[in-house]
C-alpha cells in the first residue's frame, strides 16, 4: 500500500439542495481572516473561515454543524472500514473556508503539538471557480496526487505530517469549502 492510497475520496455525500442552502447560508455570514499556528501569514494562508459549532445562538448555525457532523462521522465510519485499526474520538472541530482569488494555502499537515488532530475531511462544496486545486505532496513538497474539484466531494485522510497538502492559488471566482478534524 502507498501512502495516497490512505487519501479517501467520495463523492455526492450530500443531497445537492442541502450543498445550495449551505452556501447560500454561507453567504449571509460574516468570515474572518484565517490564521495559521503562527497567526496571520498571507504569505502562507490566504483565506477566511467561519468556525461552526453547536453552541452558537444562531439555530441555523447549530443545524448546520449538526447535518455537517451526522455527515463526516458517516463517512469516517465508512473509512474505518477500510482501515480498521484506525482509532478517534466523535469530537470534530468544524470550519467553512472561503478562498477568493489568489486564496492559498501552502503545503502543511494538520496535526501539531499545539493541535493534536486524527483525521482531516474536506468536503467540497462547489466547483465553479478556477485553481484552488486540493494537491497533496511528499515530504519534498513534490505533488503526489491532485483532487480533481468537484462539488459535493468529501476527501478523508490522516492528519499526521506524512501528508502534507496544499490549496493552491484561486485564480478565478470564490472556492467554498468545509473542513472538519477528528480527533
Amino acid at each position: 500500500m502507498q501512502l495516497k492510497d490512505c487519501i479517501q475520496v467520495y463523492d455526492h455525500v450530500m443531497a445537492y439542495e442541502h450543498i445550495g442552502g449551505l452556501i447560500k447560508w454561507l453567504n449571509t455570514q460574516k468570515f474572518t481572516a484565517a490564521t495559521t499556528v503562527g497567526g496571520i501569514n498571507t504569505k502562507i494562508r490566504k483565506a477566511e473561515n467561519l468556525g461552526m459549532t453547536n453552541n452558537s445562538k444562531s439555530q441555523t448555525m447549530v443545524h448546520w454543524h449538526n447535518y455537517l457532523h451526522f455527515n463526516f462521522f458517516k463517512y469516517l465510519q465508512n473509512y474505518k472500514e477500510k482501515f480498521p485499526k484506525l482509532s478517534f474520538h466523535n469530537h470534530f472541530d468544524i470550519t467553512a473556508l472561503k478562498y477568493e482569488k489568489t486564496g492559498h494555502y501552502a503545503y502543511h499537515h494538520d496535526s501539531s503539538w499545539e493541535i493534536m488532530r486524527t483525521m482531516s475531511c474536506i468536503l467540497m462544496l462547489n466547483n465553479d471557480y478556477e485553481g484552488g486545486d486540493l494537491s497533496f505532496a511528499d515530504q519534498n513538497n513534490e505533488e503526489i496526487l491532485k483532487v480533481e474539484k468537484q462539488a459535493n466531494r468529501m476527501i478523508i485522510w490522516p492528519s499526521n505530517f506524512l501528508f502534507p497538502h496544499a490549496v493552491l492559488p484561486v485564480t478565478k471566482g470564490k472556492r467554498y469549502s468545509i473542513v472538519a478534524w477528528a480527533f
